[in-house]
């Protein structure tokens, strides 16, 4: 049994039936494609998120983030060592120039303007820090400017060179200690005095002697009446050698 032919209004509303279906599954897929690129963009920023932490925490260098305002908002247990506190959660919200050493406060106000005034790309400074035994520390301070959510804030790594600054103030003072040597100051001016009086006697002895050849004929044979001659060093009268002619002979 054969069924009857649609009409033509039955055969739009089928189109139109089909089209929406087909706009629908069109949506479905690219909701679907949507909802996977978002499920890998999270899943790469969680990964990259504990990579991060596991190198923030586990780092022997200390790190640091503070604000514009140089409250720490969060530090490794490195900087807490560096420190001398028991834990990391001891800097939390407190501000790095409470550790800064009273000739040093400066240092970090350099850096506060180098970043966030100047918008420099990084700032490097080795200033003195306190400890909290009170005992002084030299550190070398290398920031950088980071993105957050609530603005740009600042990512510190802090380095402990107290032993290369002891080092330098121990060389510097044995330097110092030898140029005031007690006698020193006299001695380098009788050496000045020495060679004052040797430049005197002889004017041109630091000078090279001129290339062109003298005027005076050198003499073929030694006319010293002496046992030897002291250009060759041979015996009188026995006729000096050619090389030593050419040379050049000495009265």
């Amino acid at each position: 049994m054969s069924l009857p032919p649609a009409s033509e209004s039955d055969q739009s509303s089928l189109a139109v039936e089909n089209h929406a279906l087909r706009e629908e599954v069109r949506s479905l897929h690219a909701a679907r494609q949507e909802a996977r690129v978002l499920a890998d963009s999270t899943t790469r920023r969680d990964r990259d998120q504990v990579r991060f932490q596991a190198v923030f925490e586990h780092s022997p260098l200390g790190h640091k983030i503070i604000g514009p305002d140089l409250t720490i908002r969060q530090a490794n247990p490195a900087v807490a060592a560096l420190l001398g506190l028991d834990s990391p959660a001891e800097l939390l919200g407190r501000c790095i120039r409470e550790f800064s050493h009273p000739a040093h406060h400066d240092d970090w106000a350099a850096l506060q303007q180098a970043l966030w005034k100047h918008r420099m790309p990084f700032f490097t400074l080795e200033t003195r820090l306190l400890r909290a035994d009170g005992a002084d520390l030299w550190c070398r301070v290398t920031s950088v400017l980071i993105p957050d959510e609530v603005g740009e804030l600042g990512f510190s790594t802090l380095e402990d060179i107290t032993a290369r600054k002891r080092l330098e103030e121990r060389v510097q003072t044995h330097a110092d200690a030898q140029y005031n040597e007690p006698g020193r100051a006299e001695r380098r001016a009788e050496r000045n005095q020495r060679r004052a009086a040797r430049h005197q006697r002889r004017p041109f002895a630091g000078q090279r002697r001129a290339s062109t050849p003298s005027s005076t004929p050198l003499p073929t044979t030694c006319a010293r009446p002496s046992p030897t001659c002291r250009a060759c060093s041979t015996p009188w009268p026995t006729s000096c050698p050619p090389r030593t002619r050419r040379a050049g002979w000495r009265p």
